[in-house]
């Protein structure tokens, strides 16, 4: 059998509901205090990434083709902390924050490579698993409890995120047509 490359470009969109919440404001809280830290909580959360990628495929039998795959990624990030407890035993200097979130959120940029498997597993029917790395780069600086009148800057607080992931996908696909036999 010649060698048989199979070039092409793909895209997609998910909904995702990925999220971590910690005790404690990471670099705020004081865990030498008994109580410590609180009812305070930071929350990091991902709620839907896409991609547009090159695809490039070597059949390695009539129906079966190994791929790598390449591109832009995008994703939308939020970050919060919760103040739910007064200092010294929680973050929270200003009354008026206590009970309250503060949060950003960003839609970022970035870079995905992957690799993967498919095959025609019946007529008009495909099936593959992927693994693909995604990299937003460290560029999702916030603030969260600015300061006011009576308290400046008494609970305010800034963060860096370095975001990337990673995620394993496994797919049918049905092909419209006539019965294809190992064609791509």
């Amino acid at each position: 059998m010649n060698p048989v490359w199979v070039v092409g470009v793909e895209g997609d969109w998910q909904w995702a509901n990925n999220s971590t919440t910690m005790s404690g404001i990471p670099g705020a809280e004081n865990l030498t205090i008994p109580g410590a830290p609180g009812l305070d909580t930071a929350t990091v959360k991902q709620t839907w990434d896409a991609s547009l990628r090159g695809r490039v495929g070597f059949l390695v039998a009539p129906s079966w083709m190994v791929f790598g795959t390449g591109g832009v990624a995008f994703t939308n990030v939020q970050a919060s902390a919760f103040c739910g407890t007064a200092y010294p035993v929680g973050w929270c200097t200003n009354p008026t924050n206590i009970g309250t979130t503060s949060s950003a959120s960003s839609n970022r940029a970035g870079w995905t490579v992957g690799t993967g498997v498919e095959g025609m597993i019946a007529p008009n029917w495909l099936a593959r698993v992927e693994y693909r790395y995604a990299n937003y780069g460290n560029n999702f600086g916030f603030n969260m409890f600015p300061g006011g009148t009576v308290f400046p800057n008494g609970d305010a607080i800034s963060g860096n995120l370095k975001l990337q992931d990673q995620s394993v996908t496994v797919g049918i696909a049905y092909k419209f047509g006539g019965p294809v036999v190992a064609r791509y």
